[in-house]
């Protein structure tokens, strides 16, 4: 007894010695000769999972995932027993199913634990995993959804309802996280549970939505302390207490609606309907079963959506150029917001690509969902990992690497859409909504909300930043995105027409058509004083109009461009027979038509503001004697050019035509050939010696009929051309007809005198 205090000292002194010793050789030993010692990583990362616990708190875990693989490649080890990948070949060796591999089972550290242990969709066996499938996979059909869509259009027309509220109530920012929020948690409330959380309604957050990101945060946690010995007693210390309160009221607030839509009828469309079909039977859910799916069909049907709605809202808002894209393609599809319905959403091709680059760019699930390799190992993406291995494919790593797509970090909905710069994406890399058999059911519903929710709010808004010097988008994430305020500046969707401008060009078209025909206008002062009247009452008001209003307006705009546009052509030189054989490309006929023209101020633009000098909305047009004049306003210093070109093509076009004349008149002239006279049986001699004495009068005098026609049309086209510059609307006289011999006018005539020909030469 007396020798026991030394030999505990002996053995504390022992193990004080032997337990660094033993730590610091199992560091070595993971990062240099561990079985995934070959694969690249920080060394620190290969020694001890403490970096990995460290990023998982700090909420920067997929940020460091993307850097990591940028500087390491397409596999990284992050762990001592975990890689990750970023190659598309990688989603189907770990997410997918093959032939002589099953299913790799999920790493359940990763995810929180559920209520009592029970099983969910997405912490469950292949076999409970495949029961509870099957039963929800109903409520997410295609036939399902169009069942579904009446409630979720009633949610979409409310909550445009109420942004148009909170725009007309004095401001135009609005949290456009909050309001997809509210949209996505009445939607999944109604579809779930048969009843909304009224937060659109309310226009506030439900107490469930304020606390739903805890309940995900709250996994977070576990999975950091699931990785340590005796994790139970450890969470308490590392978890906050709000996220375990939280999570508590979450889980209440579950139970609470399971059990009064189980009260409710049956005869909804929505997600228990399937399930309440099948209570009490082997495959059928149980009541502890209802309220763990029930929790995670709250989360990931709501949050997921309103996360990926507030990312592509702040990307487009970022990048103008591709919201004007989907603004006219929204815009010029639909006339009116009951157009916007699922079928017709579906044929927007512009704005699905859209929603796809989103995902890519902002995917909600930006972690990599970890498995585990079976005991046998496995080929992954070209490299052999060994049994008990945890692999991943990080979701915002792929999406983002330049490895995977070109221009990786930008928003390019072109990509979607066949753009041959984009031709060597490995789209496959990108895979938002998971891989294979576990992949995520409620991918149809997410498109359908977002796709409805964007047209309308695209159709119904013009959007702008609040503060674009911020970087929305650097945010924390624990599995989900910790999404900050999205603060927007709202305006209603409206046409911006400068009155005078419309008018301007209306009033110069009616100038020219009233030139040609030789009137004056009388009411151009009445309708240029209206305009002016519109224009200062608009400035004030600040109105907008209907789109009927609009319509009528742009339609007769476009009428009067149209016809000063045809006017302008008929100036041009025609093409030659050389041209019309080699037509030019549109890059050449672009710059051709730089080089005539000037260029036209963009004060002449439709709804662009006026210079001084043309307050009075005639711009120097009150003088239109002549044509001419508008040809060199509209010509400017290429006038003596063109007009020399025109004159020297009409020049040689009357030579052609005076060469033309004089060959046929040294034609040999022929006696005219005997015909038959139809109708009285006359001889052809006394038809000839009719005409004689009836003298024509072309022939009399030695001119060729057909020399009399050409000269006839030569001086027709020469009154036209005086016409097209003193006035078209004047009616050139018809030629004068030869006297001497009848045309023949039909096949009798020209059967008649072939014969006759045929006779004489006989």
């Amino acid at each position: 007894m007396q020798d026991f205090p030394n030999t505990a000292l002996t053995l504390l002194k022992l193990s004080l010695t032997l337990i660094p010793l033993y730590l610091i050789g199992l560091l070595v030993y993971n990062a240099y000769f561990h079985p995934l010692a070959k694969y690249p990583g920080p060394k620190s990362m290969a020694a001890t999972r403490l970096p990995y616990i460290r990023m998982i708190i700090s909420g920067r875990f997929p940020h460091k995932m993307k850097a990591l693989h940028q500087q390491y490649g397409k596999v990284v080890r992050i762990a001592p027993d975990e890689l990750s990948f970023i190659d598309g070949e990688a989603w189907k060796a770990i997410y997918g199913t093959r032939v002589g591999h099953g299913q790799k089972s999920k790493d359940y550290r990763f995810y929180g634990p559920t209520a009592g242990g029970v099983p969910s969709i997405i912490v469950s066996n292949d076999a409970d995993h495949s029961r509870f499938r099957r039963l929800l996979s109903h409520a997410f059909s295609d036939s399902s959804l169009r069942g579904q869509e009446p409630i979720i259009k009633g949610y979409v027309d409310l909550l445009m309802q109420r942004l148009h509220e909170n725009i007309k109530g004095g401001t135009n920012t609005v949290d456009m996280v909050a309001w997809y929020n509210f949209t996505t948690f009445d939607i999944i409330g109604d579809l779930a549970f048969g009843e909304p959380f009224d937060c659109l309604k309310n226009s506030d957050y439900h107490q469930w939505v304020s606390i739903i990101f805890s309940a995900v945060k709250y996994a977070a946690y576990t999975n950091v302390a699931r990785r340590v010995p005796g994790w139970t007693y450890i969470m308490p210390y590392i978890t906050p207490k709000h996220v375990i309160s939280h999570r508590s009221t979450h889980l209440a607030l579950t139970n609470e609606k399971v059990q009064s839509r189980i009260t409710k009828s049956n005869d909804r469309p929505d997600f228990f309907g399937n399930i309440l079909k099948h209570q009490n039977t082997e495959k059928g859910f149980s009541i502890p079963e209802m309220i763990t799916n029930g929790s995670t069909l709250i989360i990931a049907g709501s949050e997921t959506t309103a996360t990926l709605l507030s990312g592509v809202t702040y990307l487009l808002a970022r990048n103008p150029r591709v919201l004007a894209k989907l603004q006219d393609e929204i815009r010029s599809t639909f006339t009116k917001e009951e157009e916007i319905t699922l079928e017709s959403c579906n044929k927007l091709d512009y704005c699905l690509a859209v929603l796809t680059e989103a995902l890519r760019v902002y995917p909600p699930v930006a972690v990599g969902l970890p498995r585990i390799v079976d005991s046998q190992g496995d080929m992954i993406a070209g490299n052999w990992v060994p049994g008990g291995t945890i692999v991943s494919v990080s979701n915002l790593a792929a999406s983002h690497s330049s490895a995977n797509f070109t221009d990786a970090e930008q928003f390019a909905p072109e990509r979607h859409l066949g753009d041959s710069r984009f031709a060597n994406d490995s789209k496959s890399a990108m895979q938002p909504f998971s891989f294979g058999p576990r992949n995520c059911i409620g991918r149809n519903l997410a498109y359908v909300e977002m796709r409805i929710i964007l047209a309308r709010m695209v159709f119904n808004f013009d959007m702008e930043l609040d503060q674009p010097e911020e970087d929305w988008a650097d945010q924390e994430c624990f599995l989900l995105w910790e999404k900050p305020k999205l603060m927007m500046k709202l305006k209603p969707r409206r046409l911006y027409i400068s009155f005078i401008s419309i008018y301007r060009w209306l009033l110069t078209a009616s100038a020219i058509s009233a030139k040609k025909k030789g009137i004056a206008d009388p009411k151009r002062k009445d309708r240029l004083e209206s305009a002016k009247q519109l224009n200062s009452e608009y400035k004030e008001t600040n109105m907008s109009l209907s789109k009927s209003e609009s319509d009528v307006i742009l339609n007769r705009a476009n009428v009067a461009l149209s016809r000063s546009q045809r006017l302008v052509a008929s100036w041009l030189p025609q093409q030659t027979t050389e041209e019309l054989a080699n037509p030019k490309t549109d890059e050449e006929l672009q710059r051709e038509e730089d080089e005539i023209f000037t260029a036209v101020p963009e004060t002449l633009g439709v709804g662009a503001p006026l210079p001084q000098k043309a307050a009075d909305g005639s711009w120097n047009r009150t003088e239109l004697d002549s044509n001419d004049k508008l040809r060199k306003q509209l010509l400017g210093k290429n006038y003596d050019r063109v007009m020399k070109a025109a004159a020297e093509q009409k020049a040689a076009a009357a030579a052609s035509t005076a060469a033309a004349a004089a060959a046929s008149a040294n034609v040999v002239k022929a006696e005219v050939e005997d015909e038959y006279d139809e109708e009285d049986g006359r001889s052809a001699m006394l038809a000839r010696q009719k005409n004689k004495r009836k003298g024509g009068a072309g022939a009399g005098r030695g001119v060729h009929p057909a020399a009399a026609v050409a000269a006839a049309a030569a001086a027709a086209a020469e009154a036209g051309d005086k016409g097209g510059e003193e006035g078209e609307g004047e009616v050139a006289p018809p030629p004068v007809r030869s006297k001497g011999r009848k045309k023949a006018t039909s096949y009798l005539d020209e059967l008649l005198a072939e014969r006759a020909k045929k006779r004489k030469k006989r």
